[in-house]
């Protein structure tokens, strides 16, 4: 658990800095006018992160009630189908959004660029403090947030103790993208959207639309979408 959390941290936070550093000075979204710290201000977004987070360790306590008390016979609602559902409505919210070629700009690229050199050097200085070797570190830093994807592939190669390593460090990079979104995510959209990795094409794609400006939301479907299409390509070429 030590050694996912080290991941998670280093390939969240990595990321994070390299697109503050590259990204350009001309402001791509609309941010509000800075404001005197006020704890009012604060409050909401942390509300928000909180919430959140709450939903999350309720998702949990009710999986364990329904294996240890009802044997495992509880009906619970398909998590994919209420997912599918809040895309489909972020996607109603797409049509009153102009998609144009500066979505598609190198101002806009630099975010999926940024998460995948981050990712690898945030995976190399994980592997320098934890031990782990460099190919095993840089698979688990491959992932970018998808977690399902990386468990079965990494399992598959390394078996199920690395496995596990990768679930539980790609699932703390998208509780980490969570509490980034909510407390950066109005005034620094890039960077949060950075921080989501592969899952701003889905699990938090909801959030981005709710914490960032509305504009940012193509922003983090061209992001997500890139991520989505390297993870396997790199945990295919980094395990073989």
């Amino acid at each position: 658990m030590k050694a996912a959390v080290i991941f998670s941290v280093c390939t969240t936070a990595v990321p994070c800095l390299l697109i503050v550093m590259f990204r350009t000075r001309q402001r791509q979204f609309p941010a509000n006018a800075r404001q005197p710290f006020r704890l009012s201000l604060v409050w909401p977004p942390l509300k928000e992160c909180l919430i959140a987070l709450s939903m999350v360790a309720l998702g949990g306590v009710l999986y364990l009630f329904q294996e240890r008390m009802a044997g495992g016979g509880l009906a619970l609602p398909s998590s994919s189908m209420l997912l599918s559902i809040l895309i489909l409505l972020v996607g109603i919210d797409l049509t009153q959004i102009k998609l144009d070629a500066r979505w598609f700009s190198r101002s806009i690229l630099i975010v999926p660029v940024s998460v995948v050199i981050g990712s690898m050097l945030g995976g190399a200085i994980a592997a320098w403090m934890t031990g782990e070797s460099m190919k095993v570190s840089l698979a688990l830093s491959s992932g970018f947030g998808w977690f399902t994807l990386s468990s079965v592939m990494i399992g598959d190669a390394l078996g199920q103790t690395y496995g596990t390593m990768a679930l539980m460090t790609d699932l703390l990079r998208e509780l980490l993208a969570i509490v980034v979104l909510y407390t950066l995510g109005r005034h620094q959209p890039q960077v949060s959207i950075g921080s989501a990795g592969a899952t701003a094409l889905d699990s938090t794609l909801p959030i981005i639309k709710q914490a960032c400006s509305p504009d940012a939301v193509p922003l983090a479907l061209v992001s997500g979408f890139l991520l989505t299409l390297l993870a396997p390509v790199f945990i295919s070429a980094i395990l073989t």
